[in-house]
C-alpha cells in the first residue's frame, strides 16, 4: 500500500535543549568547558541502568535546562489561576542538593545561559517586549537589556537557545539566528531557508545549526556551519538519514566532529571525511525515544536526563549496567517481522521499569533471508517467541491453530486495565467467541475516501457497485493514480489484503467468484504493463484528484489528513471504504499488535508488557498530538480529540502545554493550511472508528500466490477464468494446510 509522502513545513517545536556550550561568559573563558565530552565509539549492545530521582519539593514543569561541569540548572514553569510563573533552580547530578536561584516571576523565561555565577536569560513581558537579562547569582542583581525593537517575540515559536563565542551572543528561534555584540546591540540576522532550525551549538570559533529536510522519499540532516566576521555566513552540508524524523538534536561539536542524537540513537559525523557512525542504539540500550530527546552525555559512558516524568520534575542518571546483573535477568522474547518505532518504545519502557525481566525483540527480517518462513518454522517446531506480533500473520490463523493465549482472564484480574477501557470497535476485532487474543497500542485506518457529492448514494459498496461507479466516470477516470501497474492496482483494491476473499470461519476461498474476477478485469483495463515513473505519478496525484482525473484516495486515514483531503478533493469527503460484500470496507491498521504464545513459559511476564501497552499512563504519555496515530483507549481518544479541536493553548494533566493545530502541508502543487478541526470533522472520523470492524492483516504467502498467478493474466498468457481458477485452487490448498 503506497502512501503519499508528506512534507510538513511548519512544526510546532518549542524544544528546549542546552548543554553544548563551550564558552559561557561575555568574554572567552578557556577554563570553563562544557562537560559534554566527545563520546568514544562503544559497544553497540551496551545496556544502561538508571537512577531516577523525583524532585518532590518542586512543583511545575521543567521547560529548559543546562548542564555544567558539576551542576544542573533548570527553569520550572508553574500555573497559578491560568497565569504562568517561572523560577530557576540549580542542583547536583543526584538531585539531592537543590537551590532556588531566581524566585517566581511573571516574566516568561524562554531560554537561559549560565557561566561564572552569571545567568543570561531571554524574557518576554505581557506587551511582548523581549529583553535579555543578566543575573548575578552571588549579588542577586539583575540587569535588563532591551533588545532591538525589530525583534518581535514570534507567536508559538519563541526563542529556545542562547549560545556564545568570541564574536558575540547568539539567540535562536526556529526561524532565525540573531547575533548581538557584548553591548547587546544587534549585529546581524540569519534566517532559515525554507524551513526551521531545530538546534544549535558552538564548534570552536564557529556555530553549527541543524534542521531536518525531506525531499520526496529522501531524508537528511542539513547542517549549517556558520562563520562570523562582519556578519554570519553559512556553509551547508547534508547528512543522509535512512528514516524520516523530526527529532534530530545536537549533542556536542568540536572543530571537525558533529555529534547528534536522533530517535534511533547517538551519532558522530566527521565533516571532513563524511563518516557517519552510530555510537549508541537507544532501543538496544533501553533509552527509549521519549527519554532520548532530553538526555545529555556527561562523560564516562554516563548520561543524564532532566525533565518531567508523569508530571513530576525528575532527574534520571544513566550508567552502564553491571554485566552480572544483566545476565541474571530473565529473558522473554517478542517475535516480529520488523520492529517499528512503537514496538521499540514499549519494549524500552518495559525494560526500564522491570529490574528482573528483560524483553528482547527477535526481528526476523534481520536474522533470516526468508523471515516469514523462519517465523513460521519457529512456531511449527515449538520455538515460538513468548509474544507474537500478529501483524506478521493473519490473526485468524494464529487463533485457529491455538497459538495465542486468551487474555480475558488477565484483563479481568488487572488493576490498571479493563475491557471497558478499550474502544468498542477495537475490542470487537480482537475477540473471538468472547475471548480476547491480542491487544494493540494505537492505529490508523485504511479506507477509500472519495468526493461526497459525487458518491452520496453510497455509504459503502460492494465490488460490483464500485466498478459501476468507475465505469460511469468514463475511460479516462482512474481509481488511485493517473498511471499504475496492473498488479499494484489489484493489491491496492484489496485494502484488507488477500484475506478479503477468504472466510476463515469455514476456511473457504472465493477467488473464482465474480467479485475477484471483476477486480482483475478492471485492473487489466485501467492499469499499465511494466514499470512506470512512480515518483512523478505520486507527486501529481493531488492535482489529478482535484481535476477529477483520479477518483479515490486509498490507504492511511487519521485526524491529521481530514482537512488535507477536503482541500485536495475541493469538497467534503466521504469514507466509502474498500469494496466489501457487507459494504463496510474499513480496516484497522494496528501498531504494536501483540498476543501471548499459548505455550510460553513466561505468560505472566509477557502479560506485563501487554498490560503496560494498553494502560492509560503509557498511551496518554505517548499521544501523537499530530493526529497521525490514534490510541486504542477511549479516554486517550477523547484527549486527542480535545487537542485536535483546541482553538486556544491549554495544559493537559501532565502540565504539558498543548497548542492549537496549525501548519502547512505540501502535497505536490498544493500547500494546504491546517487549523483546528471542527466538531463535525472530529465526529466524521470518530464515526468511522466505531463502524470499522476489520483488521488489516496481510497474509503474505497468500498474496504471493495471487500476485504470481495474476501476472499471467495481465501479460496476456492466460484468460481471466483460467487464472481465477488456478488462484482459487492454490489458495484453497494453502488455507487447508495452514488454518
Amino acid at each position: 500500500m503506497k502512501e503519499v509522502v508528506r512534507c510538513i513545513l511548519f512544526l510546532l517545536l518549542m524544544v528546549i535543549l542546552t548543554g553544548c556550550n563551550r564558552n559561557l561568559d561575555y568574554k572567552t573563558d578557556d577554563t570553563n568547558n562544557s562537560t559534554m565530552e566527545m563520546v568514544e565509539e562503544i559497544d553497540s549492545d551496551i545496556i544502561f541502568d538508571y537512577q531516577e530521582t523525583i524532585l518532590n519539593n518542586i512543583s511545575g514543569t521543567i521547560t529548559d535546562y543546562q548542564i555544567t561541569e558539576s551542576e544542573i540548572y533548570f527553569i520550572v514553569r508553574t500555573i497559578n489561576d491560568t497565569k504562568e510563573e517561572f523560577s530557576l533552580y540549580s542542583s547536583d547530578y543526584s538531585g539531592s542538593e537543590i537551590h532556588q536561584i531566581i524566585e517566581q516571576t511573571s516574566e516568561v523565561i524562554t531560554c537561559f545561559y549560565v557561566s561564572n555565577n552569571k545567568i543570561l536569560y531571554v524574557s518576554v513581558e505581557e506587551n511582548n517586549l523581549v529583553k535579555l537579562n543578566e543575573y548575578d547569582i552571588k549579588t542577586k542583581v539583575k540587569t535588563e537589556h532591551n533588545m532591538d525593537k525589530s525583534i518581535k517575540y514570534p507567536k508559538d515559536n519563541g526563542f529556545y537557545k542562547i549560545i556564545q563565542n568570541d564574536f558575540g551572543i547568539y539567540i535562536f528561534n526556529n526561524n532565525a539566528i540573531y547575533l548581538f555584540d557584548f553591548n547587546i546591540k544587534l549585529v546581524d540576522t540569519l534566517y532559515a531557508d525554507n524551513g526551521i532550525f531545530i538546534d544549535a551549538a558552538v564548534s570552536g570559533d564557529k556555530i553549527v545549526c541543524v534542521r531536518d529536510v525531506y525531499e520526496g522519499a529522501m531524508a537528511y540532516l542539513e547542517v549549517s556551519i556558520i562563520e562570523t566576521l562582519d556578519k554570519m555566513v553559512a556553509k551547508k552540508l547534508n547528512v543522509s538519514l535512512d528514516y524520516m524524523s523530526n527529532n534530530d538534536y545536537l549533542v556536542n561539536c568540536d572543530e571537525n566532529i558533529i555529534m547528534y542524537k536522533t530517535e534511533e540513537g547517538l551519532w558522530s559525523y566527521n565533516i571532513e571525511s563524511f563518516d557517519n557512525i552510530q555510537l549508541i542504539d537507544f532501543q538496544k540500550s533501553y533509552i527509549d525515544i521519549s527519554y532520548a530527546k532530553n538526555i545529555e552525555y556527561i562523560g564516562d559512558n554516563k548520561y543524564i536526563k532532566v525533565g518531567n516524568i508523569n508530571n513530576n520534575p525528575t532527574i534520571v542518571l544513566f550508567s552502564v549496567m553491571d554485566e552480572q546483573k544483566r545476565c541474571n535477568r530473565k529473558k522473554i522474547y517478542v517475535g516480529t517481522l520488523y520492529a517499528d518505532k512503537a514496538l521499540k518504545q514499549i519494549v524500552s519502557d518495559y525494560n526500564r521499569k522491570n529490574r528482573d525481566t528483560e524483553v528482547v525483540i527477535k526481528e526476523y527480517i534481520k536474522i533470516s533471508d526468508d523471515p516469514l518462513t523462519q517465523f513460521n518454522l519457529d512456531i511449527a517446531t515449538g520455538n515460538a517467541p513468548d509474544i507474537i506480533d500478529v501483524r506478521a500473520f493473519n490473526p485468524d490463523m494464529c487463533i485457529n491453530q491455538d497459538l495465542l493465549e486468551d487474555l480475558s482472564t488477565y484483563m479481568e484480574n488487572s488493576r490498571i486495565v479493563s475491557k471497558d477501557d478499550i474502544i468498542d470497535s477495537v475490542l470487537s476485532v480482537t475477540e473471538r467467541n468472547g475471548k480476547i487474543y491480542y491487544v494493540a497500542s494505537a492505529f490508523d485506518i485504511f479506507t477509500i475516501t472519495a468526493k461526497e457529492n459525487d458518491i452520496n448514494d453510497f455509504s459503502g459498496w460492494n465490488t460490483e457497485e464500485m466498478c459501476s461507479y468507475i465505469d460511469y466516470n468514463g475511460d479516462n477516470a482512474m481509481p488511485f493514480y493517473s498511471s499504475e501497474n496492473k498488479s499494484v492496482m489489484l493489491e491496492e483494491f484489496m485494502g484488507g489484503g488477500a484475506i478479503t476473499f477468504v472466510d476463515y470461519s469455514t476456511n473457504e476461498c472465493f477467488f473464482d467468484g465474480d467479485n475477484f474476477k471483476m477486480l482483475m478485469k478492471l485492473c487489466n483495463e485501467k492499469g499499465v504493463d511494466g514499470d512506470y515513473d512512480i515518483e512523478e505519478v505520486v507527486n501529481k496525484v493531488a492535482k489529478d484528484i482535484n481535476d477529477g482525473k483520479v477518483l479515490f484516495h486509498a490507504g492511511h486515514t487519521a485526524f491529521n489528513n481530514i482537512q488535507v483531503l477536503k482541500n485536495v478533493f475541493g469538497a467534503n469527503t466521504l469514507y466509502v471504504g474498500y469494496p466489501s460484500e457487507d459494504r463496510n470496507g474499513h480496516y484497522f491498521n494496528f501498531q504494536s499488535c501483540l498476543g501471548i504464545y499459548s505455550n510460553s513459559a513466561n505468560k505472566e511476564e509477557a502479560w506485563q508488557l501487554l498490560e503496560l501497552m494498553i494502560s492509560e499512563e503509557y498511551q496518554y504519555n505517548n499521544l501523537d498530538y499530530d493526529g497521525d496515530i490514534i490510541p486504542t483507549r477511549k479516554d486517550c481518544l477523547k484527549e486527542l480529540e480535545r487537542a485536535m479541536c483546541a482553538t486556544e493553548p491549554y495544559y493537559d494533566k501532565n502540565n504539558k502545554k498543548i497548542k492549537p493545530v496549525e501548519g502547512t502541508w505540501k502535497w505536490g502543487q498544493f500547500e494546504i493550511s491546517i487549523e483546528p478541526l471542527s466538531q463535525d470533522e472530529v465526529k466524521q472520523f470518530e464515526d468511522l472508528i466505531y463502524k470499522t470492524d476489520k483488521i488489516y492483516g496481510q497474509d503474505w504467502m497468500l498474496m504471493n500466490i495471487i500476485m504470481e498467478e495474476s501476472a499471467y493474466y495481465f501479460n496476456g498468457e492466460r484468460g481471466l477464468d483460467e487464472t481465477a481458477n488456478i488462484i482459487q485452487s492454490r489458495a484453497q490448498v494453502y488455507i487447508n494446510e495452514h488454518y
